[in-house]
């Protein structure tokens, strides 16, 4: 009888370590430990694959928590069936998971249950906040929060974006004036940016940066300044 470790992370972001840590308390050899990461919406699992190859009857699986075993409660009961074909043991370092007893194999399929459950509860809960977010910037009639990118221009920036262009203008320009990306600048141009408006200005920084902007725009629209001077003066 053999034991082996199984160790699994969806993204990048998330860390297979203590995972593996507590695998290796539990009394077993690094080389028994199989791993997967990022296995996100991917279908081949080199370590699950690895794992299967090795597992003989009689020997067991250890794992975190029985949700390691797959991305979803099918997944999970879809490995778990199939190392219980394969007369093997399955067994949770938490959640007291144990498919060697009547009471552990309960358990198992109530862990992997509750895993699902809270698993859609996130993404409702998810789902939920965007489309509040979205209802709310829709009533405002402004992007951002939850449904988009926040507008970076004042109306009165947008219409001198345009006008720049018309006069014969490059898209580097605009973008150096007010100090926005090419994509934001090309769509100023193009009269197609989302612009800000009064509610957007709350804050005093906010408010002072509205200012600055106007007094650029009122020495720029009669040339009191040239734009070069403008941008270096941004």
């Amino acid at each position: 009888m053999t034991t082996y470790g199984y160790a699994r992370v969806s993204t990048p972001r998330q860390n297979i370590t203590p995972q593996v840590k507590a695998l290796r308390a539990a009394g077993i050899p690094k080389d028994r430990i199989f791993q997967d990461k990022s296995t996100g919406r991917v279908v081949n699992r080199p370590g699950l694959n690895g794992l299967l190859a090795a597992i003989q009857p009689g020997d067991i699986v250890m794992c975190w928590k029985v949700d390691r075993l797959g991305r979803t409660f099918i997944e999970c009961a879809q490995v778990a069936a199939r190392l219980m074909e394969c007369k093997v043991n399955i067994k949770a370092l938490t959640g007291g998971a144990d498919s060697s007893t009547p009471e552990g194999r309960f358990m198992l399929h109530a862990l992997l249950a509750v895993a699902e459950l809270e698993t859609e509860l996130r993404a409702e809960r998810q789902a939920a906040g965007l489309e509040d977010a979205r209802e709310k910037r829709a009533k405002a009639g402004r992007q951002g929060v939850g449904g988009g990118r926040r507008p970076t221009l004042t109306s009165r920036q947008r219409q001198h974006a345009m006008q720049m262009r018309a006069e014969g203008r490059s898209i580097t320009e605009i973008q150096r004036l007010f100090n926005v990306s090419r994509g934001v600048a090309q769509r100023a141009a193009a009269g197609r940016e989302t612009t800000l408006d009064d509610e957007d200005f709350k804050t005093p920084a906010d408010r002072e940066r509205l200012r600055r902007a106007n007094a650029m725009l009122d020495r720029l629209e009669p040339r009191q300044i040239d734009i070069e001077d403008a941008i270096r003066a941004a």
